[in-house]
C-alpha cells in the first residue's frame, strides 16, 4: 500500500513517494512507444497523453541509452497544447528517428523546467549516468516489441485519466495521434465506502505528549489508490483499501495536538475522513482542590470577606460544576452555595469568592451579599464540593460542626479585638497548600493575601515598621544617654522617638542618627519609634539600661567577652562561676542590640571558670553571630559561633593565666582540615630541653579539642617516647599529632570546635595556651585556599608590608599540596586597580613592565592555587595589605608627603645592639606612643613610651644584645592607631 504524508514532515520519504505515488497518479504521461518493426524501422517514435490545453512548451522525450545509461539524439521536441480528443483529453505522437532496440533502451519524459516526468524502459530497466534523468533508475514497461511486424506500437490500455490507470499491453497496430486501442479517458468511479472512523488515545498523561491512533473502516476495494496522511503527525498502516476488500484503516501515533485529516488519491479523491483530537487527558481530579484561605470578619458590615481556592495538582482544572458553601454551625447546614462557571484554574493557582470585587484584590467571582457575606462564628464553616456534590474539603473556625470539621476548628478566630489590623487578618493555610486534615493545625491567623500564596507573616500587615537599633553612650560617671539609630523609615514618611522617661523626644525625622537623654544610672527606659498613620507599626524596644560607674582596676586576668547579637539580642544573657557550678564573678544581658558588637569586661583571680550563655527562646545566637572570651592581649579561650540551644557552656572548665603553647602559627584558625592531617605545636623550649633526658613519658604535649558550647571535649597526650607514626626520633616529635590517630570519641566533622595545647614537663602541666578555631569539613575541601604568608616568625612573611616594586622584593604565600600555579591578584582604588600575575612558584617577584605596582599605594592582595595547570583556581583565601614604596631611610624630604602614618624599623634585620625607630604623618593632636616588641611566642619581650613631636617619632632605642635571634613583631600604638612591622634579629 502506497502511503503519502506531508513532504515537510517527512522529507526522508519523497524520493519513495515519486516512486510509488507519483507515477500512478501522473495526469501527462507516455502512451504509445514504437520503436522496432520488420524492416528499416519506420515510423519510429513517442505519443503523450494528458488533458487537453495543457502547454507543451519546452517540453522534450530524451531516448536513452541502457547500456551505458547515457542520452543520445535525437530528442523529441513537444510544442502548443494537447488538443482534445474526447472526454476534455488527448495525445500527441512524436517522431523520433532511431530509436534503440533494446535490451535494455529507454525514454525520458521531461517538462519545460527540465524535471522529469517519467523515465520508461524496454527490455529491461537501468540507471541513467547523464542528461536530465541522471541518476534515476528507469521504469519497464513489461512489455517489448519483437522486430517481425510492421505497422504496430506499444500501447497502454483501460480506462481512466492518470497514468496508473492504466496497463501496458503487447504490440498491436499502431495509433499515433489517436487514443490507442482498447483505451478510453473518463473518471472511473471510488470502489470503496467509508465506515465507522474510530479515535482512540494511547495514553492520558496530564498536559500534552500524548498520542493517539485513528481507525477508518471501510467496505469494498479500488486497485491503484493511496491513502494520504494529512494529519501532521502519524504513520498509514492497517489494510491496503487498493488490495484488501472490505478492512481498516490504521493511522497511529497520531500527535494530540494534531486534528486528524486522512484523503484518497482518485478515484476515490473525494473522500475527506478528518476530525479533532480526542481529549487525552486523565479524568478531572477534583480532590487537589483546597479551602486555603477564609477572611470572615472585620470592622462594621464586613465588605472585605472572602474564600480562596486552590489548585494543589499538577494540570489546569475547570472548575465547572464546583460549588463553594457556606455552613450554618447551629443547625449543620449550608445558608448559602455558590456554584463556579466554566474556568481554567492552572496548576497551583487560586480562586477567589467574595462580596466586593472592587475592594478585594484578585477576586474571580463576585457573589452577594457584598457586605457580611460570611458568618462570624462560633462556630461556622466552609465546604467545597465536586460538580457530584461530593466533599472535597471543610473547614470550621472558632468550633466545631459535625460532618466539616478536620480535626478540630477550636482556636481558629479572626476576631477584630484581638487584632488591631482586622481588615488584613484572615484564616490561611501556612505553609502554603498544606492539608494534613486538622483545621487548626493547617489554618492559623495571618495577612491575608487572596490570589496569592499565603505568607508567615501575622503582623504588621497594612504597614512596614521603622528599623532602628539603640546603644547606651556614656555619658560620665553617672548619667548616659541613648543613642537611636534610624536606619529605615518602613511605610512612614517620617516617625517620632518617644521615651518612658523624661521628656527628650524628636519629632516628625527621617533616617538618621539621633540622641535621647539624659538618664541616671540603672534606670530602665523604653524607646518608641512610631509610624505617621499606623500605631500597629510603632516599635518599642525596652528595658534599656547603663551603668557608667567605672570598675575598680584589675589587677590580675582582665576578660574581654565578645558578643555578636542576633536579631533577638534580647534573648541573650550570661554568667561566667567559678568552676563546678560556684558563685557568680561576673554577668550580662540582656541586650537591645540587633546584630551589633556587645564588650564586657570581667576581672577573674586565677583560678578556673566556667562561661554559660543562656538564650530565652532556645536557639542561640542566629549565624553570624557567636562569642569570644579572650584575655587583655587578646588571647581566645573560647571562640563560638553560638549554635547552642537554650543553654551553652564547654564540657571543661577554663582557668586563668592563659598559657603560651599553641599551635604552630598557620594552623591556628584553620578550618579546612582534612581528616588525615597533623596538627602541630609550637615547639617549647623546656619540653624539647627532656629529650633523652630521664623518664620520656611525662615530657610533650595535650591537645584538647572541644565544643565552646558543649556536647564534645577530647584530650589527648603525645610524649616523647610514642613515635605515634612519626619520625625520625627527635626533640619535636611529640609536637606532631595526626588527626586519624584519635580513635576514642574521635573528631566531629562540618563543628566549630577549639583547640588549645598545653606543654607538660616532668609530669607537671603549663596552663593551656590561647583557643584556635579548629574545623573538619566534609565532604572534604579538595581546593583548598591560600593567603599571603601572614606568620611573623616566617621568614618569608608578607602581610602587611612594605615592599619595594621593581627591585628584587618578593612577597610569598603558603604551598598548597598539588598545586601547579598560583594565582596573585593586587588591587587598589575599590576595584578601580586590578593586577593579576599567575606563576608556578609561591614567591612572586615584584618586577614586571605591565600595570606595574606604584609607589605610596596599599593593596589589597588574594593568592589562589590551582591544581589543574591553570584552567581553574581554588578559592582565594584572606586577604592581605602590601604598600610599595621604597625604605623610609632612604628617601629625601619628608618621610611621606600625606596620607596615613609611614612607620620603619631599621636595620632590619638587626644585630640585636640598637633599633632605629621612624614615624611620620601622626597629626598634631598626637603627642605619645607606645613601642612593644613581642616574641615568637606572643609574649612581650621589650616595652617603651615614645614622645611625639608635630607628628613624628625619631628615636634610636639600646637593645644590648637583649633579644636572642629569632623574628619579632614591632607594634607601635599612637592614639587608635596600631602599626606593626617585622624585625629579623640576626647575631
Amino acid at each position: 500500500m502506497s502511503h503519502m504524508t506531508q513532504p515537510a514532515r517527512m522529507a526522508p520519504l519523497l524520493t519513495a513517494f515519486l516512486a510509488a505515488g507519483a507515477l500512478s497518479a501522473q495526469t501527462v504521461f507516455i502512451n504509445e512507444i514504437h520503436y522496432d518493426d520488420a524492416s528499416g524501422d519506420s515510423g519510429e517514435g513517442v505519443e503523450i497523453a494528458g488533458p487537453a490545453g495543457t502547454d507543451l512548451t519546452g517540453w522534450t522525450i530524451i531516448p536513452y541509452n541502457g547500456s551505458g545509461g547515457a542520452n543520445y539524439t535525437p530528442i523529441g521536441t513537444l510544442s502548443g497544447t494537447i488538443p482534445d480528443l474526447g472526454g476534455g483529453y488527448g495525445v500527441v505522437w512524436t517522431p523520433i528517428s532511431g530509436l534503440q532496440n533494446g535490451s535494455p533502451d529507454g525514454v525520458a519524459l521531461v517538462n519545460g523546467s527540465s524535471v522529469v516526468i517519467q523515465f520508461l524502459s524496454y527490455e529491461g530497466s537501468f540507471t541513467a549516468t547523464a542528461g536530465a534523468a541522471n541518476g534515476q533508475t528507469s521504469t519497464d514497461i513489461g512489455v517489448s516489441e519483437p522486430g517481425n511486424v510492421e505497422g504496430q506500437s506499444l500501447q497502454l490500455t483501460g480506462t481512466g485519466t492518470v497514468y496508473g490507470n492504466f496497463t501496458w499491453a503487447a504490440q498491436a497496430t499502431a495509433t499515433p495521434g489517436a487514443f490507442n486501442n482498447g483505451q478510453s479517458f473518463s473518471v472511473p468511479s471510488c470502489g470503496i465506502t467509508i465506515g465507522t472512523v474510530t479515535a482512540t488515545c494511547n495514553s492520558t498523561n496530564p498536559g500534552p505528549g500524548d498520542t493517539y491512533d485513528l481507525s477508518i473502516a471501510y467496505s469494498g476495494v479500488q486497485a491503484g489508490i493511496t491513502v494520504v496522511n494529512n494529519s501532521v503527525t502519524g504513520s498509514v498502516g492497517g489494510d491496503d483499501p487498493a488490495a484488501v476488500s472490505n478492512g481498516t484503516i490504521v493511522v497511529s501515533g497520531i500527535s494530540d495536538a494534531d486534528a486528524y485529516s486522512v484523503t484518497f488519491t482518485a478515484p476515490c479523491d473525494a473522500i475527506t475522513v478528518s476530525g479533532p483530537a480526542p481529549t487525552c487527558e486523565p479524568p478531572l481530579d477534583y480532590t487537589v482542590l483546597l479551602i486555603n484561605e477564609v477572611d470572615y470578619d472585620q470592622d462594621g458590615t464586613d465588605a472585605l470577606e472572602f474564600v480562596e481556592i486552590k489548585n494543589t495538582g499538577a494540570v489546569a482544572l475547570d472548575l465547572a460544576g464546583v460549588k463553594v458553601q457556606l455552613i450554618n454551625g447551629s443547625n449543620g447546614l449550608p445558608y448559602a452555595t455558590f456554584t463556579l462557571p466554566s474556568f481554567s484554574l492552572a496548576a497551583g493557582d487560586y480562586y477567589v469568592i467574595c462580596g466586593t470585587g472592587s475592594a478585594v484584590a484578585n477576586c474571580d467571582l463576585q457573589v452577594s451579599p457584598a457586605t457580611n457575606l460570611i458568618q462570624n462564628g462560633a462556630p461556622d464553616g466552609v465546604a467545597l464540593l465536586d460538580p457530584a456534590n461530593t466533599l472535597l474539603d471543610a473547614m470550621t473556625y472558632e468550633g466545631d460542626i459535625v460532618g466539616y470539621t478536620e480535626g478540630s476548628g477550636v482556636g481558629l478566630e479572626d476576631n477584630p479585638a484581638l487584632i488591631p489590623s482586622y481588615e488584613q487578618q484572615g484564616l490561611s493555610r501556612f505553609p502554603d497548600g498544606v492539608d494534613t486534615d486538622q483545621n487548626n493545625v493547617d489554618f492559623s491567623l495571618r495577612c491575608v493575601t487572596p490570589g496569592e500564596a499565603n505568607i508567615a507573616t501575622n503582623q504588621f500587615c497594612l504597614c512596614e515598621p521603622p528599623t532602628f537599633t539603640v546603644n547606651p553612650v556614656c555619658v560620665d560617671d553617672f548619667t548616659w544617654d541613648i543613642v537611636v539609630n534610624v536606619t529605615d523609615l518602613g511605610s512612614s514618611a517620617a516617625v517620632d522617638i518617644f521615651n518612658d522617661l523624661n521628656f527628650d523626644f524628636e519629632s516628625a525625622v527621617g533616617t538618621g542618627v539621633y540622641t535621647i537623654g539624659t538618664f541616671n544610672n540603672l534606670d530602665l527606659v523604653s524607646i518608641t519609634v512610631t509610624h505617621d498613620t499606623y500605631a500597629q507599626c510603632n516599635v518599642t524596644i525596652g528595658s534599656i539600661t547603663e551603668d557608667c560607674t567605672p570598675p575598680p582596676p584589675c589587677t590580675e586576668n582582665e576578660m574581654e567577652l565578645t558578643i555578636n547579637t542576633d536579631t533577638y539580642p534580647d534573648e541573650i544573657t550570661w554568667v561566667i562561676q567559678e568552676a563546678g557550678g560556684g558563685p557568680t564573678v561576673c554577668s550580662g544581658g540582656p541586650y537591645f542590640q540587633q546584630l551589633s558588637t556587645i564588650t564586657e569586661a570581667c576581672c577573674l583571680p586565677n583560678g578556673c571558670y566556667e562561661l554559660v550563655m543562656f538564650d530565652g527562646f532556645g536557639d542561640g545566637i542566629d549565624a553570624p553571630g557567636g562569642y569570644i572570651l579572650a584575655d587583655a592581649t587578646g588571647q581566645r579561650v573560647l571562640d563560638s559561633d553560638g549554635t547552642y540551644n537554650a543553654t551553652g557552656s564547654a564540657n571543661n572548665p577554663f582557668c586563668v593565666p592563659v598559657g603560651f603553647d599553641r599551635p604552630i602559627f598557620q594552623q591556628c584558625d584553620k578550618e579546612d582540615w582534612l581528616p588525615n592531617d597533623v596538627i602541630v605545636a609550637t615547639e617549647n623550649p623546656d619540653v624539647s630541653a627532656e629529650w633523652t633526658v630521664g623518664d620520656q613519658t611525662d615530657d610533650g604535649y595535650q591537645f584538647w579539642f572541644f565544643d565552646a558550647d558543649g556536647g564534645y571535649s577530647r584530650r589527648i597526650f603525645r610524649n616523647h617516647a610514642t613515635s605515634g607514626g612519626f619520625g625520625p626520633a627527635n626533640a619535636t616529635r611529640a609536637c606532631h599529632l595526626k588527626l586519624s590517630s584519635i580513635v576514642t570519641l574521635p573528631l566531629p566533622t562540618n563543628r566549630l570546635l577549639n583547640v588549645r595545647i598545653r606543654s607538660r614537663v616532668n609530669g607537671v602541666d603549663n596552663e593551656f595556651g590561647p583557643a584556635c578555631r579548629f574545623r573538619i569539613p566534609s565532604p572534604a575541601i579538595t581546593c583548598p585556599a591560600t593567603k599571603l604568608i601572614d606568620n611573623p616568625n616566617n621568614a618569608n612573611f608578607s602581610c602587611g608590608v612594605t615592599r619595594e616594586f621593581g627591585s628584587s622584593d618578593k612577597v610569598h604565600c603558603y604551598p598548597v599540596a598539588g598545586a601547579t600555579h598560583y594565582r596573585f591578584r593586587f588591587e587598589a582604588d575599590g576595584g578601580g586597580f586590578v593586577r593579576q600575575i599567575t606563576i608556578t612558584s609561591t614567591n612572586l617577584l615584584l618586577n614586571w613592565a605591565t600595570l606595574p605596582l606604584l609607589d605610596g599605594v596599599t593593596y589589597a592582595v588574594t593568592v589562589q592555587a590551582s591544581l589543574d595547570n591553570a584552567a581553574s583556581f581554588c578559592p582565594a583565601g584572606d586577604v592581605c595589605e602590601v604598600t610599595i614604596g621604597a625604605p623610609v631611610e632612604f628617601r629625601t624630604g619628608t618621610l611621606l608627603e600625606s596620607g596615613s602614618p609611614a612607620f620603619a624599623v631599621f636595620p632590619n634585620p638587626n644585630d640585636g645592639n640598637s633599633l632605629a625607630i621612624r614615624l611620620s604623618d601622626l597629626g598634631a593632636t598626637t603627642t605619645n606612643a607606645v613601642l612593644d616588641v613581642i616574641d615568637g611566642q606572643g609574649r612581650l619581650v621589650l616595652s617603651t613610651g615614645l614622645a611625639v613631636q608635630a607628628g613624628r617619632v625619631e628615636r634610636t632605642i639600646a637593645m644590648d644584645q637583649q633579644l636572642p635571634t629569632g623574628l619579632y613583631v614591632v607594634r607601635l600604638t599612637a592614639g587608635d592607631r596600631v602599626l606593626t612591622e617585622r624585625l629579623v634579629v640576626r647575631r
